[in-house]
């Protein structure tokens, strides 16, 4: 949902609108406004290029994040540094401004780390119920032969 809403921002934003979505992700919207700012003012295609590029490194893997998380829960811990790292962003640049959206927006990014540090805390209990869950299919029960049998 995070990075549906930060692709329509950024189509919003190419089509110079002053409508955008508080629910998304900072750094993917950030890299790309600097790029095609910086490529305004000096005309630099390699700097735009870094832009983009660096929009599409930060989406995808959020997007690899969003589909690895289903088989296998350490992404979850790649998730919640990645955005983590863009929580910090969003105040660090949102901050001077405070406003009503901001607050929304913030409060927004912080119920996500809290779900994202449950999803890890639920994977961790997942795996140690499953590996225990294999322990016990593994010990072999006691069976007591009859006395024909006795060596």
């Amino acid at each position: 949902m995070m990075m549906a809403l930060t692709g329509i921002n950024i189509i919003l934003y190419a089509l110079k609108t002053t409508i955008s979505f508080p629910f998304s992700a900072i750094l993917p919207e950030l890299s790309l406004l600097i790029g095609f700012l910086n490529y305004g003012e000096t005309g630099s295609i390699s700097i735009l290029l870094l832009g983009i590029g660096g929009f599409v490194i930060l989406a995808g893997i959020y997007i690899l994040c969003y589909i690895k998380t289903k088989t296998n829960t350490n992404w979850f811990k790649t998730a919640l540094v990645l955005f983590a790292v863009d929580t910090i962003a969003y105040l660090y640049f949102m901050a001077p401004i405070m406003d009503i959206t901001t607050i929304i927006n913030l409060l927004f990014h912080v119920w996500l780390l809290y779900y994202l540090v449950m999803a890890i805390d639920a994977g961790s209990k997942l795996k140690k119920l499953m590996i225990k869950e294999k322990e016990d299919s593994l010990v072999i029960q006691e069976v007591e032969l009859p006395d024909q049998y006795d060596i």
